[in-house]
């Protein structure tokens, strides 16, 4: 089948094991890079102070507590030290707390794989979370040879219209961070889903949007040769949010791809698997289950409250999906927990 043609590179070169600066862009494992496959840092991102690293570990996002990291501070031009080379680390936590300064982690997963990125924090405060816009335009999918159609300006003249519940294969998507531009130095998008389908296709529009086929686009110089639509399923949007001193964001979404039937609940940003398909407004008990994507699924939905529960305190105020991601939340902390659901 065709694979999605990369449409940007890295702008820093040794991403193999080195990356300077926020990750999300680590492109030699055998796929595109806004791909999340295997076991890598996916973020490293600063929230409340403290440096909070994103991994996927053997294709599943997750915070990965089970992986071990060891945490360097580098001078200016030093390297990490080798694996083998004796030196203690500054720290061994997962999230240890954030000052200006650069850097070293090395995470080694249970795999027995390790990686390997750099860090440079010239300020800790990130770009100010906010959320990921959704929509639907009208582009062309089909294989055809307009060589305008997909250019940037032809994009940016179509209307988009607000994405209302699942998407189809082989539809077009705008997504958008809607963090001030002024504070941002530019967003990496990824997207997470199953491996045993046909994923999407990025070609960003500007510094904080991006626009996305649901499905495998074959290009060259933007006229598409082949294309094959998406795998029904639910897949992750993941935004790494660059600040202009190194403190970075991340924002994510979950999208609904062609599952209009399937039992889920939407809980924020993120999907969850239920008992049945949410209709409305209601709530819902979370239960960990280490079998559902995050972790976590929903029963017991309940319709007509008169009051909604609010965020789980380990949100701090802000949206789960990342929190989740990002370790400030646990699927079994929020075992049992009461939280407000809506339709898909």
């Amino acid at each position: 089948m065709p694979h999605p043609r990369p449409v940007a590179s890295c702008y820093a070169a040794a991403w193999a094991t080195l990356v300077v600066g926020a990750v999300g862009c680590q492109a030699p494992f055998g796929s595109d890079r806004h791909d999340i496959e295997a076991d890598r840092i996916v973020a490293i991102t600063t929230v409340n102070q403290r440096i909070r690293p994103i991994l996927s570990i053997d294709g599943r996002l997750a915070r990965g507590a089970e992986a071990d990291y060891a945490w360097f501070l580098l001078p200016e031009g030093r390297d990490l030290p080798p694996a083998d080379a004796a030196v203690s680390p500054w720290s061994v936590d997962a999230d240890p707390p954030a000052a200006p300064g650069r850097y070293g982690l090395r995470v080694t997963f249970p795999s027995g794989a390790v990686r390997e990125a750099v860090l440079l924090l010239q300020g800790t405060t990130p770009p100010t979370p906010t959320t990921l816009g959704f929509a639907t335009v009208s582009l062309p999918f089909e294989p055809n040879d307009d060589e305008v159609a997909l250019t940037a300006a032809a994009r940016a003249a179509i209307n988009a219209e607000p994405l209302i519940g699942a998407a189809a294969p082989g539809a077009w998507l705008r997504v958008q961070s809607n963090t001030p531009v002024e504070a941002v130095d530019r967003v990496r998008w990824m997207q997470h889903g199953p491996d045993d389908g046909v994923g999407i296709t990025f070609l960003e529009l500007d510094t904080t949007t991006t626009d996305l086929a649901l499905g495998a686009l074959t290009l060259d110089d933007l006229v598409i040769e082949e294309s094959v639509p998406a795998s029904p399923a639910v897949r992750t949007i993941l935004a790494l949010v660059l600040g202009r001193a190194g403190a970075h964001t991340l924002l994510a979404r979950d999208v609904e791809i062609g599952l209009d039937a399937q039992p889920l609940v939407r809980w924020g940003d993120a999907l969850l698997p239920a008992e049945q398909r949410a209709e409305g407004p209601g709530t819902a008990t979370l239960i960990a289950d280490d079998a559902a994507p995050l972790g976590l699924r929903a029963v017991n939905v309940t319709y007509g409250l008169d009051e909604s529960p609010s965020l789980p305190a380990c949100a701090d105020g802000g949206a789960p999906l990342p929190a989740l991601l990002d370790g400030r939340c646990t699927a079994n902390a929020l075992d049992g927990t009461t939280v407000a659901v809506e339709a898909p």
